[in-house]
């Protein structure tokens, strides 16, 4: 139960580095524990694997080039279409391994 706890309080803290990066709603989330993290952060979330599959890669490429988009990855290295993301480190929580991968953005331009 005490796991269980704590797995929380991580997912509280991973939406807490998501906001800091600008991660805010309307948002998707992908990848490790995207469901959850996705709901504590008023997220939509997709993933293109597992038992809840409900997109393709193409649709998350689609969704991280128009809008807020994180990618989450536990213990692995991010798909080959996200490598060369911006990564985060999360810090203060009481797993390891956890980064979040942001899109690359162009520079804004000027008005």
């Amino acid at each position: 139960m005490a796991e269980q706890v704590r797995g929380r309080g991580d997912w509280t803290r991973l939406v807490q580095t998501l906001r800091s990066q600008g991660v805010r709603p309307p948002c998707v989330i992908s990848g490790h524990e995207a469901i959850p993290i996705a709901y504590y952060a008023r997220c939509r979330a997709l993933k293109d694997r597992g038992y809840n599959h409900n997109a393709n890669t193409a649709q998350l490429r689609q969704a991280a080039a128009t809008g807020r988009f994180a990618l989450l990855v536990k213990n692995s290295a991010p798909p080959d279409w996200a490598k060369d993301w911006h990564r985060i480190p999360v810090r203060d929580l009481t797993t390891t391994g956890w980064e979040v991968y942001l899109p690359q953005r162009p520079p804004a331009t000027p008005n």
